[in-house]
C-alpha cells in the first residue's frame, strides 16, 4: 500500500507558517518531526509501502534541514565555500524513524574557523529540534586524506549525496575519492569482504539468532549494503535498479533484493517506532508486537510471532544467497588469475577451473535436471567446496524443472542417495549449499516447509532447518575429527550402511510444526521416502524407527535411574538389538549436541555412553537373562579393592575394616557406583578420622568436566538440606546427586558439581580450599531456609516457566518425581526443604538445564523403604513445590 509524501509533511505550508519570523523558531520543526512519526507509526501498522516509509521521510528530513540551512546561510560570509552533504544510510536515502542524521559539511578550503560559528548554530538547532546527529566537518583536502587511509570514510562518501550549499564542492570531491588510485575496486573488494567476514564471525557466522540484528547479523541489511559499496566503485552504481540496468543482475536477482530490502526495512522501521529510539536488534520484547503490526495470528500449529520470525529468517536466507553469488560473481569477472586458470573436465556436464565446479554448457539443466543433483555427487567425489557463480544462478534459474516427475525419476532418487552413501565428509557442504539455493526443499518439499521454522523458546536456538544440517555436520564431525569423540567415530566407521543413519537424522525432525506428534509423522514420511527411493524394506523400517525414537535415548539417559537394572532391560527391550542401539546412539548425540551450545555437556555425554554401555551389554547378555546383584556386587567389591591398594599402598589398606564399612550398606550402593566411586569413598574414609565428621572430599573429573564431591556425615532429618544450603552458598551448581544411607546411621552423599572458578577447578590447593569450606558451611548452615529467587533475565520474561510436577511410578520401592521448572539457584536446596517437611527420602537426583529449563529428576520414598503413593501427600507436594519453585511474577501467573 502506497501513501503520498504530503500525509507526512507539505513543505509549501510549512514554509508559509514561518515566513515572518527573523530567527527560526523551533517549535514547528519539533512539532512536524512528532507529527511525520505518528504518520509512520499508523501508516506502518496500516500495511504501508516500506519504500514508502523510508523514503518519504528521508524526503522530509532533506527538506527541514534545506530550509534550515538556507535560512541560517544567509548570516555566512560569501568568502566561505561550503555544502552540506548527507552520508551513511542517510546519503544512501534509507532514513529510518530513530535513525541516525550522518551530515557532512564540506569545505572547499581549510576555512574552518571562518565556518565554526555557523556550524556549530545550524547542529545546536538540528539538536534542539531532536534530531539524532551524526557529523563531521572537514575541507576536501582532509576527506580525500582521511578517505585514502580508512575504508570507512571511503565508503560514506561513495554513497553521499548533496543536499544544499554549492553543489559543485561535491562534485569535486566525488571526481577526487574515484580516482582509480583512491582504494582501487579489486583492493576495495577485498577489504569490505573481510570486513564483512569480521562482522559475521562477530554473529557465530548465522542469521538464526533468536534475538538478530536486523542490521548486522548475517543476512541483513548490511550484507545488502555490502554487494551495493563494492560494486558502486567499480561501476558507480548506487542502488540495485542501476544494477539492474547494467545488466550486472538478472530480473530475478531484482526482484528478490528489492523484497528482501523491503521487508527488512519494514521490520526495522517497525521496531524504531515500536522502542521510540535508534533498536536494530529484534529482541523478545518487541517481537510480538512486530507481528501484531505485521498481521499474524495464532494459529493451531504457529504462534503469530513464529510466523514473523519465519519471514525474517526466510528473507536472510536469500539476502545470504545473493550476497555469496553476487559477490563470487564479482571476484570471477574480475580476477585475472581466475580467468586465465585452464578447466580440467569432470565428465560431459561439468568442469573444475580454479577449484570451482562449473556447468560446460548454459542448457545442462534443461538438458538433463537431474544433473543438478549430480554437480553435488561430483563435489564430494572430488572433494570439491565451491561452485562458479554461473552455476548456482543457473540451479536457481531451473527450480521449476524439480516437479513430480523430477521426483519419481529412477535417475535423481539414485544420485539424491549416493549423496548420503558416500564415506567422505562432504554431506554438510552439499546438503547446506542445496539447501541455500532452494534445491532441497524443492526435491524435499516436506524439509522446504520447515525452512526458517523457528520454536519460540529458549531451547532452540536454530531453526528446524537449521537444527537438521546440524546434527548432520555433528555426525560427518566423527568422520573428520576422530578424537572428539574416538569411540563413537569408531562406531560410525564401523557402522553398516550408515546412509540409513543420516537419512534418519535428515527426517528426525521434519514433520514439526504440522500438529500431532513429529516424531510418529517424520516415522510415516521417513518410510514412504526409503521405499520410493528403493530401500529394502528393513532398511525403511530401520530408518523409520530411528525418527519414531530419536527422543528415547535422551529421556532414558537423563530422566531414569540408568544405575537401576530393569531401567536398562526396559531400553533394551524397545531398542531390540545392537544394531538399532549404535544407529540411536549416534543420532542422540548428534542431536543432543545440535540443539544449541547450551544444552550438551561433558555429563550429558557422560550419561548417554554409560546408558549405551549398560544396553550393549544387556543385548549381548540376552535382555531375559536375571541380573545377578549378588555377583555384580562382589565384582565391584574386589575392583574397588584393587584401587584402594593401588592408591594407598598394601600396608595401609585395613580390608577387615574396609569389609565392615561395606557390610553397612545396601547392595545398590555397589551397583549404583562404580569400583572408581567405591573406593574413594572407602579410602578418603580410612584417612579420616572422627574428627574429621562431617566428612567432604573433592576431585576433578575430566570425563565429566565437573567436581565430583563425597560427603559423609550422621544422618539427620536436616543433613540433606543443610549439604544443598551449603553447595548454594558456595555458588556450587549441582548437576547430580546420589544419597544412600548405611544401616548404621550414616548419610554417603555423592554429588557432580560445577564451580565458579572453572578454571581452577583442577588446582589441588583450590580443592583443599573448597572442601574445608563446605564442611565449615555444613556445620553451620540450618538448611531451614528456602533459597530466595534471583532476578529473571529479560529474555524469560518472555518466556516465563511454570512449574511442572510430575510423579510416576515405576518402581515397587521408590518413587520417580519429575520436576520442570526455571533453572534457579538453589533448587535441588528447595526440593529437599519440601520433602524434609513430609519426612521423605531423596534417593538420588538428576539435575538438566536445557537453556534456561531445568528438567530434574528425583527418587524419593519414604523411611520404611516403601514408594510415596498417598494422593493427598502427593498432591501437597506438588502444591509446595510448585509455590517454592514458581520464580514468573504476579502478571504472568494471570496470563
Amino acid at each position: 500500500m502506497h501513501f503520498a509524501k504530503s500525509k507526512l509533511f507539505n513543505r509549501a505550508t510549512f514554509k508559509h507558517s514561518i515566513r515572518d519570523a527573523e530567527t527560526l523558531p523551533i517549535a514547528p520543526f519539533k512539532a512536524a518531526i512528532k507529527k511525520a512519526l505518528a504518520v509512520l507509526e499508523e501508516q506502518q501498522v496500516q500495511g504501508a509501502s516500506s519504500a514508502d516509509l523510508v523514503g518519504h521521510f528521508t524526503w522530509m528530513i532533506d527538506q527541514l534541514l534545506i530550509l534550515i540551512w538556507n535560512h541560517q546561510k544567509q548570516s555566512l560570509d560569501d568568502r566561505v565555500h561550503l555544502e552540506l552533504v548527507a552520508v551513511g544510510g542517510y546519503g544512501r536515502g534509507e532514513l529510518h524513524p530513530r535513525s541516525d542524521v550522518d551530515l557532512l559539511v564540506l569545505l572547499k578550503k581549510d576555512q574552518y574557523d571562518e565556518a565554526k560559528e555557523f556550524v556549530e548554530s545550524f547542529l545546536r538547532f538540528l539538536w534542539d529540534i531532536g534530531l539524532d546527529i551524526g557529523h563531521s566537518v572537514r575541507s576536501i583536502r582532509d576527506c580525500v586524506k582521511e578517505a585514502r587511509s580508512d575504508v570507512t570514510v571511503m565508503t560514506n562518501l561513495l554513497e553521499a549525496r548533496h543536499l544544499a550549499g554549492d553543489k559543485a564542492l561535491f562534485e569535486l570531491l566525488d571526481t577526487k575519492i574515484r580516482a582509480p588510485r583512491m582504494w582501487a575496486p579489486d583492493k576495495f573488494f577485498i577489504a569490505k569482504t573481510q570486513e564483512q567476514e569480521q562482522r559475521h564471525a562477530q554473529y557465530q557466522d548465522t542469521a538464526y539468532s533468536l534475538e538478530p540484528n536486523l542490521k548486522e547479523s548475517p543476512g541483513g541489511l548490511r550484507d545488502l549494503q555490502t554487494i551495493l559499496w563494492i560494486y558502486n566503485r567499480r561501476y558507480g552504481v548506487r542502488s540495485f535498479r542501476d544494477m539492474a540496468e547494467q545488466k550486472l543482475i538478472d530480473r530475478d536477482e531484482y526482484r528478490i533484493l528489492i523484497r528482501a530490502r523491503n521487508i527488512l526495512w519494514r521490520m526495522r522501521s517497525g521496531l524504531h517506532l515500536i522502542t521510540q529510539r535508534h533498536e536494530d536488534r529484534l529482541l523478545f520484547d518487541t517481537q510480538r508486537t512486530l507481528a501484531d503490526d505485521f498481521g499474524y495470528l495464532d494459529t493451531s500449529t504457529h504462534l503469530a510471532v513464529e510466523q514473523l520470525m519465519k519471514r525474517y529468517y526466510r528473507t536472510a536466507k536469500q539476502v545470504m544467497y545473493l550476497n555469496e553469488v553476487l559477490l563470487a560473481s564479482y571476484r570471477v569477472t574480475h580476477s585475472k588469475r581466475i580467468s586465465l586458470a585452464v578447466g580440467r573436465n569432470l565428465n560431459d556436464n561439468f568442469l573444475l577451473k580454479n577449484k570451482m565446479i562449473e556447468q560446460r554448457s548454459s542448457k545442462v539443466f534443461k538438458r538433463q535436471p537431474s544433473a543438478m543433483l549430480e554437480l553435488f555427487n561430483l563435489m564430494q567425489e572430488h572433494k570439491i567446496t565451491v561452485i562458479h557463480p554461473d552455476t548456482i544462478r543457473s540451479i536457481r534459474a531451473n527450480l521449476d524443472l524439480i516437479n513430480n516427475q523430477f521426483r519419481s525419476d529412477p535417475d535423481a532418487h539414485k544420485r539424491f542417495l549416493a549423496l548420503f552413501k558416500h564415506e567422505g565428509d562432504g554431506l554438510t557442504n552439499a546438503l547446506a549449499r542445496m539447501n541455500a539455493y532452494g534445491l532441497l526443499g524443492a526435491y524435499l518439499p516436506s524439509f522446504g516447509a520447515i525452512v526458517g521454522q523457528m520454536q519460540h523458546d529458549l531451547f532452540h536456538v536454530y531453526t528446524v532447518d537449521g537444527h537438521t544440517l546440524k546434527v548432520i555436520e555433528n555426525l560427518t564431525r566423527l568422520r573428520k575429527y576422530p578424537d572428539e569423540f574416538p569411540m563413537a567415530s569408531e562406531l560410525l566407521a564401523d557402522l553398516y550402511k550408515p546412509e540409513r543413519l543420516f537419512l534418519g537424522a535428515l527426517f528426525h525432525d521434519i514433520a514439526k510444526g504440522r500438529g500431532g506428534d513429529h516424531s510418529e509423522l517424520g516415522e510415516s514420511d521417513a518410510y514412504e521416502f526409503c521405499i520410493q527411493h528403493g530401500l529394502s524394506e528393513y532398511d525403511a523400517r530401520l530408518v523409520g524407527w530411528l525418527v519414531l525414537k530419536h527422543l528415547m535415548m535422551s529421556h532414558f539417559s537423563q530422566r531414569r535411574d540408568i544405575s537401576d537394572p530393569d531401567v536398562i532391560k526396559e531400553f533394551a527391550d524397545i531398542v531390540g538389538d545392537i544394531e538399532h542401539l549404535d544407529n540411536l546412539y549416534l543420532l542422540t548425540l548428534a542431536d543432543i549436541r545440535g540443539t544449541s551450545p547450551k544444552v550438551w555437556n561433558a555429563w550429558k555425554g557422560q550419561l548417554l555412553l554409560e546408558l549405551y554401555n549398560a544396553t550393549r551389554k544387556a543385548l549381548r547378555q540376552g535382555v531375559a537373562k536375571p541380573h545377578n546383584v549378588r555377583e555384580h556386587v562382589e565384582d565391584d567389591k574386589r575392583a574397588a579393592l584393587e584401587l584402594i591398594t593401588q592408591q594407598l599402598g598394601e600396608k595401609s589398606v585395613n580390608e577387615e575394616l574396609i569389609q565392615t564399612f561395606w557390610n553397612t550398606l545396601p547392595g545398590d550402593y555397589f551397583v549404583r557406583n562404580e569400583p572408581y566411586y567405591i573406593a574413594w569413598h572407602a579410602s578418603s574414609l580410612l584417612l579420616s578420622s572422627a574428627i574429621d565428621i562431617p566428612l567432604v572430599t573433592t576431585r576433578y573429573s575430566e570425563r565429566l568436566e565437573a567436581n565430583m564431591f563425597f560427603v559423609f556425615a550422621p544422618e539427620t532429618n536436616k543433613l540433606l538440606t543443610q549439604v544443598t544450603g551449603a553447595f548454594d552458598r558456595m555458588e556450587l551448581n549441582i548437576i547430580e546427586a546420589r544419597l544412600q544411607l548405611s544401616s548404621n546411621g550414616f548419610a554417603l552423599y555423592t554429588f557432580n558439581a560445577t564451580v565458579p572458578e572453572s578454571d581452577t577447578a583442577r588446582s589441588s590447593d583450590y580443592a583443599r580450599f573448597i572442601e574445608a569450606r563446605l564442611r565449615k558451611l555444613i556445620i553451620e548452615h540450618s538448611g531451614e531456609k528456602f533459597v530466595a529467587r534471583s532476578h529473571s533475565s529479560r529474555a524469560l520474561k518472555h518466556f516465563p516457566i511454570e512449574p511442572r510436577i510430575t510423579f510416576l511410578f515405576t518402581s515397587k520401592s521408590y518413587t520417580t518425581m519429575e520436576v520442570v521448572a526455571q533453572d534457579q539457584p538453589g533448587l535441588l536446596h528447595n526440593v529437599a526443604r519440601v520433602l524434609q517437611t513430609h519426612n521423605l527420602i531423596l534417593l538420588s537426583a538428576r539435575v538438566a538445564t536445557f537453556g534456561e529449563r531445568a528438567e530434574d529428576i528425583f527418587y524419593i520414598r519414604h523411611g520404611d523403604h516403601s514408594p510415596v503413593v498417598d494422593k493427598n501427600l502427593l498432591q501437597q507436594l506438588e502444591s509446595e513445590l510448585s509455590e517454592a519453585l514458581d520464580k514468573r511474577t504476579s502478571a504472568q501467573k494471570q496470563a
